[in-house]
């Protein structure tokens, strides 16, 4: 009324401006309503509205795959490949001007006419055409955009389809579909796979190439007869077609079962001449699998195929029972790929490996490889419901998938096999990896939010696998132990089982993990949090807690909390704040030990976040927080519960002695480091607890490897200094000796042989200036290596006595390479010999070595960097210091030549940079890395991490050097 008010007092003119305004703000208001519906249902958090569609990094949810039908055609010899395929469509937003989806790496012509789009009403053949404006690449977020004349709707009996052809080159790029190289019966060959996790299906075929985008699919591939293997992910149906084209040459045609929904990133292909070994299962739901190991034909002739083949099958119907979801595939195949850059692949029905991480062979490789296949084979069949059944939304839950399969490989393991646990195994691997990782500013929250597909390769790093399965553990102890009297349930387990079936062939968050775990969990804990609120405050915020315990009064202690850092927060560029304020809901439970009483367990408690827990315990008694090293925290005692504790450890009475699980002794030590570490402790407690006998001369692998981890950590910061360092390895002459004295005649189990392995190597390595004469292990390295034309080095002592010789001359070095160089030996067996050839400490060998590595004539492009970033660079100061000299001046050629290899760049420079141990080299390496020819976007997460743990390496022999010295 207003309004019309105003309009009668004023002139004609004025009344035709306000209505031309009012229609302008009509407009302008039905314009932003528009573009606001345009970009509703963007998936992810954090992502922000665009103009047009193809200038989001995300796809919209306004046009959803259905199903893909699609015909490839691989030319192996002319090193290309071409493609048709059809894409049901489900339009699920109305005045839809545009279609975009995935392609890169790929040509689809501009002027192709075979891209179409159309319609079929339900009930009809016809098919009603949809006229397309113009189609392109719009190369920076990857996609292919086809605009459209009209507007597409959703109309009930519509069904919408796309008709696109492609085609593209095969290269050796280890991403996409690509080709390899291998040697056979003394000749060159070639074989052609995928790797399309996370962003790199879209480089094989036109596709919705995020996680979200589920759909089923059809395949059919065209290859040349003279390739014997052709895989996809289903069986094959019926029997190849052959054919020959208008040249002569002969080809068939491959048809596969169509898949479950699934999402592009776990399909896959491989083209070869491989060979197979098979057996068929029965599924809980009485259906045959057929399971098969393929790779190499004399590989397979060696029974290298047979261990995977039957502990494969095993861990298979164990998931099946665990998950209670049956494998919903008829064929399970492991293929093993001569060059391949991740370790493997859980493609479903498709599982592609590394070789030395598939095929293993009792006589030839080392009991070690036998228990990583295992735990490799089991990861990998995990995700085919955790991940692949079952998937994240968007990559920044990556933990999910990762951390899961990582957590429950163990349990595959030890299910397939009586000869070993694994759980003492992993405590070491899981937080040594994941902490380091994590005690810095540099670190990540587990759950991140990710806007841009290409950083979505960073993701795949220990906080993923090594803290996300640590986390899961934390939770599964308490969810299946939180009730009285440690009265044990399978919560945890029953809460997957709920997940799962909830959302199989479907994807969810962490979120809706929490709420399925939380319907199967009732805490019993007095004011116990949800699982929800206990997990967001461990994935939502880097780094983890640091718990003090001290004395309260006589009768009781007082728990608290705080973030744990190694490098002070000003060392970072730039403070990251955490919803939570960087504190956590932590479990407490642990264990006491009173006069002669056997080592008691308390029941599970919470210090809450900014809180803290009083809890009794009489002053005589001795402590130990953390029960089985489940809690991912850190523990700092005070002077007199230290004091408490050593005693209960080393009491001369057994009976009186605090009992601690192998997981309970490796965390002590680890802890103990750490603690060190952040200046929490004086290094004289971790060589308090290094010179005890329970842990240097123990009779158990795993603590001693951790003892002798850290003992090894302490030469290498002390390396430059030769008075230091020949002071600290003094130290273990004796001690190494003893423990190879203890373990050589120790019965053939796979612990046992473990140690033999480690205990020799560790004799050689800290009795390399004694007289040879009378050191055992230097007689017996000696005795193997110079029989090695008469006899075969045992399996076990191979990284020992190779390592022996490589260090002994240039010449004998280039004979230990003469068998890497060997056509016929196995990737398990060149992986062996690489760690070996890196021990060298003579100056020009180690610039070969280098230059061998460089050279992918000589080593393969896959392993080069990995070898002079994970053994050349740390194996000792004459290597640690060329590999940084080396890196400073050859970078930009160095990143040229390995760029393809995702991880393995940024782990490189942090594996160089990380041997810094004094201010001018960091220096150098700082005002190098100004140069933006240096400073690359790939590395940048990596470089900041290694410049901190250098930071922290120069303070530590600082504080340390001294003491060490004395």
């Amino acid at each position: 009324m207003g309004l019309l008010k105003k309009l009668k007092e004023t002139s004609s003119s004025n009344r035709k401006v306000i209505i031309a305004l009012t229609v302008l703000l009509v407009v302008l208001l039905i314009v932003v309503i528009a573009v606001v519906a345009t970009n509703v249902g963007k998936s992810g958090d954090g992502v922000k509205s665009y103009g047009a569609p193809w200038e989001d990094p995300r796809l919209g949810k306004e046009v959803l795959p259905v199903h893909y039908n699609i015909t490839v055609n691989i030319d192996v010899t002319h090193e290309k490949f071409w493609g048709h395929e059809t894409i049901e469509l489900d339009i699920k937003a109305p005045n839809i001007s545009s279609i975009v989806l995935h392609a890169e790496k790929i040509d689809i012509p501009a002027d192709s006419k075979v891209l179409k789009l159309y319609y079929k009403v339900a009930g009809e053949d016809k098919q009603h055409d949809i006229e397309i404006k113009r189609h392109r690449a719009h190369k920076e977020n990857h996609y292919y955009v086809i605009e459209l004349r009209k507007y597409l709707i959703p109309e009930t009996g519509r069904i919408y389809f796309l008709d696109i052809d492609w085609s593209g080159v095969l290269k050796y790029q280890l991403s996409g579909l690509y080709l390899s190289q291998y040697e056979e019966e003394g000749e060159t060959r070639k074989s052609v796979s995928s790797q399309f996790q996370p962003v790199s299906a879209r480089e094989a075929f036109p596709c919705f190439d995020e996680p979200e985008y589920k759909a089923t699919f059809e395949m059919t591939i065209v290859a040349e007869q003279n390739y014997s293997f052709v895989s996809w992910n289903t069986e094959q149906l019926g029997k190849e077609e052959m054919f020959n084209d208008e040249n002569g040459r002969g080809w068939k045609k491959v048809k596969f079962a169509k898949t479950p929904t699934m999402s592009t990133y776990v399909m896959a292909f491989v083209v070869a001449n491989f060979d197979c070994i098979n057996k068929t299962i029965t599924s809980v739901d009485n259906k045959e699998i057929l399971t098969r190991v393929c790779a190499r034909p004399s590989l397979i002739k060696k029974h290298y195929g047979e261990y995977s083949l039957e502990k494969g099958g095993e861990i298979l119907k164990y998931f099946e029972n665990y998950f209670n979801q049956p494998y919903p595939l008829k064929k399970c195949d492991h293929v093993g790929i001569a060059e391949f850059g991740a370790g493997a692949m859980e493609n479903w029905g498709l599982i592609l490996y590394r070789e030395e991480l598939l095929l293993f062979n009792d006589t030839h490789d080392p009991t070690k490889s036998k228990g990583k296949v295992n735990l490799v084979v089991s990861h990998e069949l995990a995700h085919m419901w955790f991940g692949n059944l079952v998937t994240m939304k968007w990559w920044n839950d990556i933990w999910l998938n990762e951390g899961f399969a990582t957590y429950v490989q163990s349990l595959g393991t030890e299910a397939s096999d009586d000869d070993w646990t694994n759980d003492p195994f992993l405590i070491s691997e899981w937080r040594l990896s994941s902490m380091t990782q994590d005690s810095y500013i540099s670190s990540r929250p587990a759950s991140v939010i990710v806007t841009d597909p290409s950083s979505v390769h960073h993701l795949f790093d220990s906080i993923a696998y090594n803290k996300g399965a640590s986390l899961l553990r934390q939770l599964s102890m308490v969810m299946d132990n939180s009730v009285g009297d440690n009265e044990k349930t399978e919560s945890f387990q029953d809460g997957v089982k709920n997940y799962l079936a909830k959302y199989k062939f479907g994807n969810a968050n962490q979120s809706q993990l929490y709420w399925s775990l939380g319907d199967s969990f009732q805490s019993k804990t007095e004011n116990g949090p949800t699982i929800e609120q206990i997990m967001k405050t461990w994935t939502l915020q880097m780094n983890f807690p640091v718990v003090t315990v001290d004395k309260y009064d006589e009768n009781r202690l007082i728990l608290s909390q705080r973030r744990f850092l190694i490098a002070d927060e000003s060392q970072g560029e730039g403070f990251h704040p955490s919803p939570y304020g960087y504190q956590w809901y932590v479990p407490i439970k642990y264990k006491t030990k009173s006069g002669t009483d056997a080592t008691s367990i308390s029941d599970l408690m919470w210090i809450q976040p900014n809180g803290h827990l009083i809890t009794p315990l009489d002053g005589q008694d001795a402590i130990f927080l953390n029960w089985e090293g489940n809690g991912f925290y850190v523990t700092s005692y005070s002077v007199d519960l230290w004091d408490a504790l050593i005693a209960a450890l080393t009491h001369d009475t057994e009976d009186n002695q605090l009992d601690l699980s192998s997981r309970e002794k490796q965390v002590l030590l680890y802890d103990t480091f750490l603690l060190v570490n952040a200046g929490y402790y004086p290094i004289s407690r971790q060589i308090q607890l290094l010179k005890l006998d329970l842990f240097s001369q123990s009779d158990d692998y795993n603590v001693l490897k951790e003892a002798f981890r850290q003992i090894g950590t302490i030469s290498s910061l002390v390396k430059t200094n030769e008075d230091v360092s020949t002071t600290w390895r003094a130290n273990w002459v004796e001690s190494t000796k003893n423990v190879y004295d203890a373990a050589k005649d120790l019965d053939e189990n796979y612990e046992n042989q473990l140690m033999k392995s480690m205990t020799m190597s560790l004799c050689l390595e800290y009795n390399d200036n004694t007289d040879h004469a009378n050191i055992q292990c230097v007689q017996k390295a000696k005795e193997l290596w110079e029989g090695r034309e008469t006899k075969r080095i045992a399996a076990d002592y191979k990284s020992a006595v190779y390592s022996y010789a490589a260090k002994l001359s240039a010449g004998e070095w280039d004979n230990v390479w003469a068998k890497y160089d060997d056509p016929q030996a196995t990737a398990a067996e060149k992986n062996l010999l690489s760690i070996s050839l890196a021990q060298t400490d003579d100056l020009e060998t180690v610039k070969k070595y280098i230059g061998y590595c460089m050279d992918s004539t000589k080593v393969r492009k896959s392993n080069g960097l990995a070898i002079m970033g994970r053994y050349i660079a740390k194996a000792n100061s004459v290597s640690s210091n060329y590999s940084l000299h080396y890196m400073l001046d050859n970078w930009p050629k160095i990143y040229e030549n390995f760029k393809t290899l995702d991880l393995e760049c940024p782990n490189y420079i942090k594996s160089v940079i990380s041997q810094i141990t004094n201010q001018d080299d960091l220096d150098r390496v700082i005002e190098k890395f100004k140069d933006p020819e240096y400073m690359i976007d790939a590395i940048k997460v990596d470089y900041d991490a290694a410049i901190n743990t250098a930071r922290a390496n120069i303070k530590w022999l600082k504080e340390n050097g001294a003491a060490i010295n004395s």
